[in-house]
């Protein structure tokens, strides 16, 4: 994909060159890439929580991956790693999770950790790229 197209007597590294290369490079990536942040909440008692949401516009279960996926579950911020097994981990932040692109919505999960009782609610940050398979 060409982002730009140089005109006539034009230098390849003017001022205005680069701007228009800027815009249409955003403009690119916004089309593209989107973030949804939200929270799941585990009720006492449940091992696991989930939150559904549909796709942005323009994605599907067919042209979208994912890039990242963040839960924060205590003061440390959001921990993109993604496993569980011990105390310690929870203390990092790691806590076990999924996401499932549907062909109708996309599912995000998080298990409790075994140290964890009562209510939790986790904050996720998740960020989806659409793509264009050759």
């Amino acid at each position: 994909m060409s982002y730009f197209t140089f005109k006539n007597g034009e230098t390849p590294l003017n001022d205005t060159n680069l701007n228009n290369m800027q815009d249409a490079i955003k403009s690119d990536l916004d089309s593209r890439v989107y973030a949804i942040k939200g929270t799941i909440n585990i009720a006492s008692g449940n091992k696991s929580g989930a939150s559904s949401m549909n796709y942005p516009t323009g994605f599907n279960s067919e042209n979208t991956v994912v890039v990242s996926y963040g839960l924060a579950v205590n003061d440390l911020g959001y921990n993109y790693y993604g496993t569980y097994t011990e105390t310690s981990d929870y203390n990092a932040g790691n806590v076990k999770r999924r996401v499932f692109l549907k062909s109708n919505q996309i599912q995000v999960w998080a298990y409790r950790p075994d140290s964890q009782t009562g209510d939790l609610s986790i904050n996720y940050k998740l960020v989806l790229m659409k793509v264009a398979y050759k």
